[in-house]
């Protein structure tokens, strides 16, 4: 996730440093970025206003104590970490916890940004700034976390799933692999413009168009429903969900 967002925001023209704990490894990512490289979160917090500090949760609180005292803006992206667990860590209240999802590396992701509660209208808003840069841009309470990360951070992987199932089902069709592979990628991001096309068309009329009574496509939807495809969903997204709540005790 850190190298996805850094990419968007080197392209967008943001001057980056970073830091790893593989000092050959942040060398290299740094050169490729044109970002400068440090050798840890401790050196490189006083010459940087804003930190994003992403790492994974069980690294987080090693992570904030090295910057602790720090007076930047501090950004967590850390998947069920509370913002309360991070103003421990880092005696900060300057902090926004950010919940991206992989397609921010192409520009095209979307992050739900939490705001400490004494976080100032200005830090919110450079904040969303920098992460627009990596896409769309949603604002919730924190409460809202664990069903964000379930949704749209863990979703890009479910939306995956799906499309590794059609592509098997078109096999078993007896369509040659790659075919199958090339129609369902295109459908999925053809359906995607055209819902983002459709001035607000709602899913269920947009559903409706493609969908002729008696037809193939309610034959197959008829299928879904049957095998309980709704339920399916939720109870993935609160498997998830669950998960991130998990995690966030952990860390409390």
């Amino acid at each position: 996730m850190g190298l996805a967002l850094a990419n968007a925001f080197v392209r967008a023209g943001v001057q980056l440093s970073l830091c790893d704990r593989d000092e050959a490894k942040v060398g290299e990512r740094a050169a490729q970025l044109g970002a400068r490289a440090y050798g840890s979160a401790a050196e490189m917090a006083p010459v940087c206003d804003l930190l994003v500090l992403c790492v994974k949760p069980g690294d987080m609180k090693a992570a904030c104590e090295s910057v602790r005292g720090t007076p930047a803006l501090l950004v967590s992206v850390a998947a069920g970490v509370s913002l309360e667990a991070v103003s421990a860590w880092t005696a900060s209240s300057r902090l926004v916890r950010a919940m991206p999802n992989t397609p921010a590396r192409i520009g095209q992701g979307i992050t739900a940004l939490a705001a400490h509660e004494s976080l100032g209208a200005e830090d919110l808003a450079r904040a969303t700034e920098l992460f627009a840069f990596a896409g769309a841009v949603v604002l919730v309470d924190e409460s809202q976390m664990h069903a964000v990360t379930a949704l749209s951070g863990s979703g890009p992987a479910f939306l995956i799933a799906y499309a590794e199932a059609m592509i098997a089902a078109g096999t078993a069709q007896g369509l040659a692999a790659d075919v199958a592979e090339s129609l369902v990628l295109a459908t999925i991001s053809g359906t995607s413009a055209w819902i983002a096309a459709s001035g607000g068309t709602g899913l269920a009329e947009l559903r409706s168009q493609v969908t002729s009574k008696g037809g193939t496509t309610a034959a197959g939807l008829g299928v879904l429903q049957q095998w309980g495809f709704d339920g399916v969903l939720r109870a993935t997204v609160e498997a998830a969900s669950q998960r991130s709540a998990q995690m966030a005790d952990a860390f409390r």
